[in-house]
């Protein structure tokens, strides 16, 4: 049977305090961050003990506001090695190349971690340059986030924990309710949403909210229909290519 998969947006980072911080290259956690990983830890630990939910693999951004958010929501659960690591996932990174979306170098980011409690196997050299299948044009992303789904769905764990971005986490989960933000993206601040598998054959990978998950965001409605998440996808990409996050495909 397919894993749960409980996204997470990442905590306050610098870049989030204005416009100008954008140029931050990137960025770690404010204050007001860490103490919103240190809350996300409590949520954790409850849905883990009342919801049942034995989250067997956390993966994160290399971005270092992610690797931050996940050692500190995990800290819990890592202290009794409950999962043993975090696991750095150049995949799930941001969709913008500005600087506060790129990242760093694996031996800066080995530097500053540590290898205690990160895991690097899945980091490239060269991960954070924006190219390849990270470049930030809308097909590299789609393509990147159906790879990221395809690779989850074939996990043996029953509870997988993802750390990741407000943009790319509209492409994994092909989910733009709100996608037409002002601030860009409809995920809080270490906001928490579960997705289970669709048993639909035909889909390949394709994640669905749990109804529970829905009801914990305070919605007693149904997502929005096919071709309404279509449209406001769209919608979405133009605007993001407006704003200078994506790259207007070239001809």
């Amino acid at each position: 049977m397919p894993p749960t998969i409980h996204l997470i947006r990442h905590a306050e980072g610098a870049h989030n305090l204005s416009f100008d911080n954008h140029g931050l290259h990137d960025p770690g956690l404010t204050d007001r961050g860490r103490e919103q990983a240190e809350e996300l830890a409590v949520r954790i630990t409850r849905l883990q003990a009342d919801g049942g939910v034995d989250i067997g693999l956390v993966l994160a951004s290399s971005l270092r506001r992610t690797l931050m958010t996940a050692l500190a929501a995990f800290a819990p659960q890592l202290a009794r090695k409950q999962p043993a690591v975090v696991n750095a996932w150049p995949d799930v990174q941001e969709v913008s190349d500005l600087p506060c979306d790129s990242g760093s170098a694996l031996p800066l980011v080995q530097e500053e971690f540590g290898s205690e409690l990160v895991n690097y196997d899945m980091v490239e050299n060269g991960w954070e340059l924006k190219q390849g299948k990270y470049a930030n044009t809308a097909p590299a992303v789609t393509a990147r986030a159906q790879a990221a789904r395809e690779w989850l769905k074939q996990q043996p764990c029953e509870h997988i924990a993802v750390l990741s971005h407000g943009c790319f986490l509209h492409f994994l989960t092909e989910d733009w309710e709100g996608s037409d933000s002002p601030q860009g993206t409809s995920w809080g601040k270490t906001e928490l949403r579960s997705f289970a598998f669709s048993s639909n054959d035909e889909d390949e990978a394709a994640l669905v909210e749990t109804s529970e998950s829905r009801e914990r965001r305070g919605f007693a409605t149904p997502p929005p229909s096919a071709e309404e998440q279509k449209r406001l996808r769209e919608a979405t990409l133009e605007t993001w290519t407006e704003w200078g996050i994506l790259q207007r495909n070239q001809a």
